[in-house]
């Protein structure tokens, strides 16, 4: 009996030692999480402007075309080109790979309304996302937008909070206590503009550190990987969102991103990955415009930053391709 009662005592020590940590550790991470963050601020102002954009629109009670990707939208299309020769309103969602397609695709809903157009020109390793959020967006809806991961399911909200390395937690939360506020930077009109596209992407504006990683720019590794599935918990998402835009009214249509082409793209494993893009939204019965190698440029010249962020040269030829493949669903 004795030995039982040791045993139990020691099972409830060691159980409120671990709530305990687990405790200290979630009031660290969102003590945290309000520490300034320039990326972090950056993307939530360009949240602020795109949704600017949006309810422009929506309070005027006109349909409108929306873009939902990365950034690569944001780079390759402009929506005040598409208005000045359609009269078809245009809102460039493009925002940031980074955080997740789930939370993109969550977003754009909030933009749209019954009538509408979603375009999806997303990034190629959001078909085979695994889920596993990455450190730069928990940081985000720590920081910004703590009601995303109380919709997720309790499993999944593990993942957020106590997602982040305690090395990383520490080091923020001792700064926070005893240092200065890290600088801020917040993206500003003169860089998106009405619609949400980006300017200031003329070759001029780029510094020689821009200009490398155009030049350095490789194969993405993504497409030499296994092809999509459909079974991944990105291409769920995108399911899920195909079915909302459905159930809402909203005409969903997929293209393909703006993507540097490489040689390299002709071999099995990448037009296998093209392929099953191709066949799942053949599955959902959504159109997908254009073909690969026809909608990603092999022009390094044309590309501002990365191997997916267009210059202004770029956007005009690549607007003007995807203009001529939208006419036929646009009002």
């Amino acid at each position: 009996m004795g030995h039982c009662s040791v045993k139990g005592s020691y099972l409830r020590s060691a159980l409120f030692s671990c709530l305990l940590c687990a405790a200290i550790y979630l009031a660290a991470a969102l003590y945290q999480a309000d520490w300034g963050q320039r990326p972090l601020d950056y993307l939530h102002g360009m949240y602020g402007l795109k949704t600017a954009a949006a309810d422009r629109a929506i309070a005027a009670e006109i349909p409108k075309l929306v873009l939902i990707s990365g950034s690569n939208a944001h780079y390759g299309i402009r929506c005040a080109t598409i208005i000045e020769r359609t009269g078809v309103y245009c809102v460039n969602g493009g925002i940031h790979a980074g955080i997740g397609v789930d939370y993109l695709l969550d977003r754009a809903r909030d933009w749209l309304r019954p009538g509408d157009i979603a375009l999806l020109p997303l990034e190629f390793n959001h078909y085979t996302d695994r889920g596993i959020p990455s450190k730069f967006f928990i940081h985000y809806v720590l920081r910004y937008d703590r009601g995303y991961i109380l919709q997720r399911p309790p499993l999944e909200q593990l993942r957020f909070w106590f997602g982040l390395p305690i090395s990383r937690i520490w080091q923020r939360t001792t700064g926070k206590l005893f240092g200065h506020a890290p600088p801020s930077e917040q993206a500003h009109a003169e860089e998106v503009g009405e619609y949400g596209d980006r300017l200031r992407n003329d070759p001029s504006d780029r510094n020689a550190i821009q200009k490398g990683y155009v030049d350095d720019a490789e194969p993405l590794p993504v497409l030499f990987g296994a092809a999509p599935t459909g079974n991944a918990t990105g291409a769920r998402s995108i399911r899920r969102f195909i079915r909302w835009c459905r159930d809402h009214d909203v005409t969903p249509l997929a293209t393909w991103p703006n993507a540097l082409w490489f040689e390299d793209y002709r071999d099995d494993k990448p037009q296998q990955f093209f392929a099953a893009i191709a066949e799942f939204y053949d599955r959902l019965d959504v159109p997908l415009l254009g073909q690969p190698e026809a909608m990603m440029p092999d022009d390094r010249a044309l590309f501002f930053d990365s191997d997916y962020h267009l210059n202004r040269i770029g956007v005009d030829q690549h607007t003007d391709l995807v203009l001529d493949l939208l006419s036929p669903y646009l009002p």
